[in-house]
């Protein structure tokens, strides 16, 4: 449980930083899904790196650190400094 927690911060990290490079090609409203396609991919990914972690747990953590991917992104386009 502890690798899957700690590989979700790391996979919502990265997924940030690729929805945010996302958003030069692709229209602003798609960027929180492409946000979480990227999240289930890389959570997916992750898991079959590891023996202990099966891929539905991947997914699963995937699409929460793709979700909270797209809060952060959400706070960062509403607040303005």
């Amino acid at each position: 449980m502890e690798i899957l927690v700690i590989g979700g911060v790391g996979i919502a990290g990265l997924t940030l930083a690729l929805a945010q490079f996302a958003k030069k090609y692709i229209k602003t409203k798609w960027i929180p899904l492409v946000a979480l396609v990227i999240g289930a991919t890389l959570g997916v990914l992750a898991s079959t790196s590891n023996i202990e972690v099966s891929w539905l747990d991947g997914l699963i953590g995937g699409i929460i650190a793709g979700l909270s991917a797209m809060g952060f992104y959400d706070v960062g386009k509403k607040t303005r400094v």
